[in-house]
């Protein structure tokens, strides 16, 4: 999974350019399930976060640096161990005093097995998970899922998350 650096009082939706573009976001998820597209974005340093001794991060880090290059952007691959790169998750500076725009993590199956469970699905600013992305319509449904009142309804609820999570994309999921 790869989650975005958000949320600051100068950008709407998420904290650090070029990804406070929702459409930014959707770009990198369609290339990331392969479509053939060609994107630049005012030549804008990305920063990736990478945790060198963290098998599954690391290669999240190299993965996603890749990808980006090929789309064209200028990146810029931050490597640390996993220790350093939490301090530095955790900011929300600008990129040029510190900050970041996209880190790598895991999290188990059980982890991401409905809305209420996901961490990365809440997107209510401050409260969200790193990258704090804001989105209420999402973060509405996530509370509706969670206050449903049976398995049906919450189908229902859930099927309308997963279309505003590839709207607004908070996270790349990465399998």
């Amino acid at each position: 999974m790869v989650s975005w650096s958000s949320a600051t009082p100068q950008c709407s939706q998420f904290r650090q350019t070029p990804f406070d573009n929702v459409k930014m976001r959707q770009a990198v998820l369609a290339a990331a399930d392969q479509v053939d597209f060609m994107v630049a974005y005012a030549g804008e340093k990305i920063v990736v976060l990478d945790a060198v001794d963290t098998p599954v991060p690391h290669s999240h880090a190299l993965v996603a640096a890749d990808l980006l290059r090929r789309l064209g952007l200028t990146v810029e691959v931050a490597a640390s161990d996993w220790g350093n790169l939490s301090i530095r998750r955790a900011s929300k500076k600008p990129i040029d005093e510190g900050g970041w725009n996209v880190f790598g993590t895991s999290w188990f199956g059980a982890d991401m097995l409905d809305p209420g469970l996901n961490q990365s699905l809440r997107t209510n600013r401050d409260g969200a998970w790193f990258g704090w992305p804001k989105d209420d319509k999402l973060d509405a449904l996530r509370s509706k899922w969670m206050r449903a009142p049976d398995s049906e309804v919450r189908q229902e609820i859930a099927a309308a998350i997963q279309q505003r999570a590839f709207e607004v994309v908070p996270y790349i999921p990465t399998g």
